[in-house]
């Protein structure tokens, strides 16, 4: 069966914005439905989005009238509201920076003073930590709050409030902003290489070529996208959502993974194409078994990283392709393949079968330089590089290094605004990071003599954990200044089912306290978002050092490893 044929804004991809092709969809494909939010039932067509993004664009202009503000941090669960915020925030020529909802304290209050917000939208069941942290904020924040079922907190006098009601009534003709690809779209915050997360600068065409295009070549308009990833990161916003609105089809957003419901959801409304990253594909995986399993329609996944049972997963759940690839916030997916996984009797049925065919994602992938393979050819397999940006292995002195050996990932555009124009407010990192002029990822990786690059290890201090990237600086710093830890160093270990880390922490308490492992993870639980709370402490005396005073945290979690049975 011939694909859809869908008639894309013109000119290249390359010169365009996010809001070109809201537009353009809203016109060619006005009742074609773009998102449906699972969680309310609730479908919202091209037409409808992007005349509420345009309402929200002229209402968030007036706001902001007569002044170069233009930062809004997005602090909700909701995925509807959220991305209608996102559309809405773009046709204002404004910036999207969203803020992890779960955030509370010291993270907040810095990620909304370092992205130099100048507007909150806020669900109300999160302003009673927008009030804690109010002495810390700018006096002339805006703060736009979006009404839920939940008891709140009243917003606390000194905030400009408006309603997220006001904010989506009004006329939906396009607003008067002059967006261009150069302009900046999203600060999206990332735990960077060291010291707290900063703010990456997201232009409009870093968003369309570097991360939207790429996963888009896998869709066609008749495909229907599954997405359980939030929306403060890439993989959600740009992998999915971006990357459904290029293809011209539909994306299902819930506002949370949910194993015991993952194939209920992809059932009730035929899901052909999701983003998978490890921790889940363990969960999705230990699940019963039944014969049945690949009689679904979700037939095109990316693996992240590529798991090493990934083709016995494959055909257990009838995943005719999977996908893989190496990025960063920093530099979009810069390495990337896919493999003809599950065939034959494995492969989904027909009768199940929908959007862009096995055989159709081949040619679109082999067309942009993306390998497709029967197998990986090694273990962490990421691919091949597959986009405008040149990548080099590199040794410790930024020497060039062959095939076969282990280096630092670095990048350089090979095109104006093709990857981030900097960190938010921070020149020193930005500057850090850009040693020769190349970007430093602070991942090892290894190519082969055919050119595929291969995972090795981070170099970053960075824990991995179910799907969030913590700067170790974001849990530590929080809790230095309770006055019962002296010191405390965060490190990951091992989780018991295989899947990403766990984050632990060595402390070493005040001069006459006494308190026990639980009592050290209340106070945690009390400053932390839910996600950064340790699931191990080790108490010590003292920590190790280095003879410069750096802390060795390999020691501590050798010493935890050992007494927990870890492996």
């Amino acid at each position: 069966m011939a694909e859809q044929s869908v008639v894309d804004p013109p000119g290249p991809l390359k010169e365009r914005t996010i809001n070109d092709f809201l537009t353009h969809r809203a016109t060619h494909q006005a009742t074609t439905p773009y998102v449906i939010y699972g969680n309310a039932g609730r479908t919202v067509t091209y037409r409808e989005m992007n005349d509420v993004a345009n309402t929200i664009g002229h209402n968030l202009r007036a706001l902001v009238d007569g002044t170069d503000q233009r930062n809004v941090a997005v602090m909700m669960q909701s995925q509807l509201p959220i991305l209608q915020a996102f559309h809405g925030i773009l046709k204002a020529g404004m910036v999207y920076a969203p803020v992890h909802h779960e955030y509370k304290g010291e993270n907040l209050s810095y990620q909304l003073t370092d992205s130099s917000a100048a507007v909150v939208v806020i669900d109300d069941r999160y302003v009673h930590r927008l009030n804690e942290v109010q002495a810390d904020l700018r006096d002339d924040l805006r703060v736009i709050v979006r009404t839920t079922d939940d008891e709140s907190e009243p917003l606390a006098d000194g905030f400009d409030r408006l309603s997220f009601d006001e904010l989506t009534t009004g006329p939906t003709a396009e607003p008067d902003a002059d967006v261009a690809w150069e302009d900046i779209a999203t600060i999206i915050y990332t735990s960077g290489t060291t010291g707290r997360p900063k703010g990456v600068l997201h232009s409009h065409r870093q968003v369309l070529v570097l991360f939207g295009a790429l996963k888009a070549t896998f869709m066609s308009a008749e495909d229907i996208v599954h997405n359980n990833l939030p929306l403060f990161h890439v993989g959600g916003l740009y992998g999915n959502v971006v990357a459904t609105l290029l293809a011209g089809a539909t994306v299902v957003c819930w506002d949370k993974f949910s194993t015991s419901e993952f194939w209920n959801r992809v059932d009730e409304y035929g899901a052909t194409r999701a983003v998978i990253f490890s921790s889940m594909i363990t969960w999705l995986d230990n699940q019963p078994r039944t014969d049945t399993d690949h009689h679904n329609t979700l037939n095109k996944v990316t693996f992240v990283p590529l798991v090493d049972e990934y083709e016995a997963i494959a055909e257990r759940f009838g995943f005719d392709i999977v996908d893989t690839y190496y990025g960063q916030t920093e530099i979009g997916l810069s390495v990337a393949g896919a493999i003809r996984a599950a065939t034959g009797e494995h492969a989904t049925p027909a009768e199940y079968r929908q959007g862009r065919s096995p055989d159709a994602v081949v040619r679109a992938a082999e067309s942009k330089g993306i390998p497709v393979v029967d197998e990986a050819p090694g273990t962490n397999w990421a691919g091949k590089p597959a986009s405008p940006v040149e990548v080099a292995l590199l040794n410790e002195h930024d020497e060039r290094l062959g095939a076969g050996e282990v280096g630092e990932l670095a990048a350089r555009p090979e095109e104006p605004s093709m990857i981030f124009q900097g960190y938010v407010n921070s020149p020193a990192e930005t500057l850090e990071t850009w040693g020769n002029l190349w970007h430093h990822t602070g991942d090892a990786l290894e190519r082969d003599a055919d050119g595929h690059y291969y995972f090795v290890d981070r170099i970053d201090d960075v824990i991995r954990r179910r799907g969030e990237n913590i700067a170790t600086a974001q849990i530590e710093e929080p809790l230095k200044k309770h006055a019962s830890i002296e010191n405390v160093a965060a490190f990951s270990v091992p989780a018991v089912d295989g899947a990403e880390d766990e984050v632990a922490i060595g402390v070493v308490l005040a001069d006459g306290v006494a308190l026990d492992e639980a009592a050290i993870r209340a106070i945690a639980a009390d400053r932390l978002p839910r996600f950064m709370v340790p699931r191990y402490v080790e108490i010590v005396d003292e920590m190790p050092k280095t003879d410069t005073a750096k802390i060795e945290k390999y020691k501590l979690r050798d010493q935890l490893i050992a007494r927990e049975g870890l492996e």
